[in-house]
């Protein structure tokens, strides 16, 4: 994290196959919002609410 700015990666196994998603995106407040690239390309946009 820098600042309100994050990113991380993960590996994921399913069904005995493995790939890649790369995460990055901002926190604003109890929000947060950002952009998942996956091995295949073609990336997302992604959002959270913190629960309470």
């Amino acid at each position: 994290m820098t600042g309100n700015a994050f990113s991380f990666s993960m590996t994921i196994d399913f069904n005995g196959n493995t790939f890649s998603q790369s995460y990055s995106g901002t926190f604003d407040g109890d929000t947060m919002q950002g952009t998942v690239e996956g091995a295949r390309g073609g990336g997302g946009p992604f959002t959270g609410t913190r629960g309470g």
